[in-house]
């Protein structure tokens, strides 16, 4: 046996909301450096110089440089990440709702507890909204330019040598990411994943499902422990004994009940999908009953 076609189609929706999510918000974050890039060039201008171009230590100049940023937190830029964090966020209820049509599949009796899981989203997306949002992440990526424009301006360092710096930095190139891209980019993914993951965790302890599908594609710099595991079936005692392996990349808060949660470790995309044991094969349920997981 093996997941049906139509278990096979939802899960495949579900993959294909999250992966349109994680691709929208991080295809808009280099439009936003290089609009970030640009306030801040533009802004810069009005510090005073020596004739030699460095910056003059004054405390006109350190006050300007508090000015800019004041006006970056509040302006046209940050509105921008905002609105497209919120467009992300808008995402993870429609993926609520697209796994209560997967379980609603499995030859059991499914009744979404709509209260007790609405009340679950909405906590997760806050704190993700928090952590992303203008105390988090934004908040990271405005501390930086900060720090880095106000040590220059309060030790008289190269205008030029500043930009050139504050370029690379919020634009980023080949080697380097922007300041947005490097503290968002892995948030992106594991934030809603993670949600996805939570949330199928557990609809499974409610329905006292004890299968599950490692599911997800494999890309060239897959992890091994992902490798092994993809494609395959795995009873609840052996997803949990994995918590008590070592593998790089694994979240650190991993434990037997979170490795449904955390899955690979960070910047994973695949799933422990909970399923019906009538869909698992034969010779998985033999292995855990050689386990004694049954």
């Amino acid at each position: 046996m093996a997941l049906r076609k139509n278990q096979f189609a939802a899960i495949d929706a579900i993959n294909e909301a999250i992966n349109t999510s994680i691709d929208e918000f991080e295809g808009v974050l280099p439009l936003l450096q290089k609009r970030l890039l640009l306030q801040l060039k533009n802004a810069l201008t009005a510090l005073k110089l020596t004739s030699e171009g460095l910056i003059k230590p004054t405390t006109d100049n350190i006050q300007l440089i508090q000015k800019i940023m004041d006006d970056l937190r509040g302006g046209l830029v940050t509105r921008q990440y905002i609105k497209a964090l919120d467009k992300y966020l808008a995402t993870f209820n429609p993926i609520l709702e697209l796994n209560n049509k997967y379980f609603s599949l499995l030859e059991v009796n499914y009744i979404p507890s709509k209260t007790r899981f609405t009340e679950l989203s909405k906590q997760i997306v806050d704190l993700t909204k928090f952590t992303m949002g203008q105390s988090g992440v934004w908040n990271n990526v405005m501390n930086d330019i900060q720090t880095l424009l106000t040590s220059n301006a309060a030790s008289g360092g190269s205008y030029s040598d500043m930009l050139r710096t504050l370029t690379t930095q919020v634009r980023g190139n080949a080697q380097v990411k922007g300041y947005v891209e490097k503290y968002a980019k892995q948030l992106v993914t594991d934030s809603v994943m993670q949600y996805n993951r939570q949330m199928q965790s557990t609809i499974a302890a409610d329905l006292k499902l004890q299968w599950y599908y490692y599911q997800g594609t494999l890309i060239k710099d897959s992890r091994p422990f992902c490798r092994e595991r993809a494609g395959n079936y795995y009873h609840q005692k052996e997803v949990e004994s994995w918590a008590n392996q070592k593998w790089q990349g694994k979240v650190a808060a991993t434990n037997e009940n979170s490795i449904f949660t955390y899955a690979g470790g960070y910047n994973c995309r695949h799933t422990i999908v909970p399923v019906s044991e009538t869909v698992v094969p034969a010779s998985d349920i033999l292995r855990a009953k050689n386990l004694k997981y049954l």
